[in-house]
C-alpha cells in the first residue's frame, strides 16, 4: 500500500512544477532515465513509432510556421516536409503518389514549385498522413509569402496594375463625352 502523501497549498507566484526547488540530476539519475526511456522505446510497436514519427513532423511543421525568423534563403518547401513524412513510414515518393492517386513524376512538379500547390493536394496530404489540410496549405502560404517579400523586381513588375491611371482615364472620358455632347445643337424636328 502506498504512502499518502499530505496536501500542502503552493504559493501561487510561484511558477516552478514540481514539489522540490530545481536542482541538476546526478549522472545516475540521467542514467537511470536514459535506460527507461531506451527500455520504453523497444516494447513499442512498429504502429506507434510510425505514429511518433508523424507526430514529430507535424510539430516541425507548425514550429516552422510560428518561427518568424524564416527567410526565403531559410525557408523549408513541402517537398521537405514530404520527404520526413515518407522517412518516418518508411514509403518511396512513387508509392506515396500511387497512394493518392497521381504519379511521382506529377507529384513532383507539385513539389518542386512547377505546379501550384493546391487544396486537393492538401486534403490527400492531410489524410494520408493524419494532418490537417489547412497545415500544408499555411506552409505554402508561408513560403509565398516570403518570396513575394523578398522579390523586388515581381514587385515592380506588378506595379502597372493600379487603379488610379485607370479611374484618371475614365474621367477624362466623361468629360471629353459631355464636351462633346454639350458642343453639338439639339436637333429638333
Amino acid at each position: 500500500m502506498t504512502k499518502k502523501r499530505k496536501y500542502v497549498p503552493r504559493d501561487p507566484d510561484d511558477a516552478s512544477l514540481g514539489s522540490e526547488p530545481y536542482r541538476e540530476w546526478t549522472k545516475e539519475e540521467l542514467a537511470s532515465v536514459k535506460a527507461y526511456a531506451k527500455e520504453h522505446h523497444a516494447k513499442r510497436t512498429p504502429e506507434q513509432i510510425i505514429s511518433n514519427a508523424l507526430m514529430g513532423t507535424k510539430y516541425q511543421m507548425l514550429e516552422y510556421l510560428e518561427d518568424e525568423t524564416i527567410t526565403e534563403k531559410t525557408m523549408l518547401s513541402i517537398e521537405h516536409f514530404i520527404d520526413l513524412f515518407l522517412e518516418a513510414t518508411n514509403l518511396t515518393l512513387k508509392k506515396f503518389a500511387t497512394a493518392i492517386d497521381t504519379t511521382d513524376a506529377n507529384l513532383k512538379k507539385y513539389l518542386n514549385g512547377q505546379r501550384t500547390f493546391n487544396v486537393d493536394l492538401a486534403l490527400k496530404f492531410a489524410n494520408f498522413f493524419h494532418t490537417k489540410p489547412d497545415l500544408w496549405l499555411r506552409v505554402q502560404l508561408k513560403n509565398d509569402l516570403l518570396q513575394l517579400n523578398s522579390d523586388k523586381n515581381m514587385m515592380r513588375q506588378y506595379k502597372v496594375y493600379d487603379y488610379k491611371p485607370v479611374v484618371r482615364l475614365v474621367r477624362e472620358e466623361k468629360a471629353l463625352y459631355k464636351k462633346k455632347k454639350q458642343s453639338k445643337p439639339d436637333k429638333k424636328h
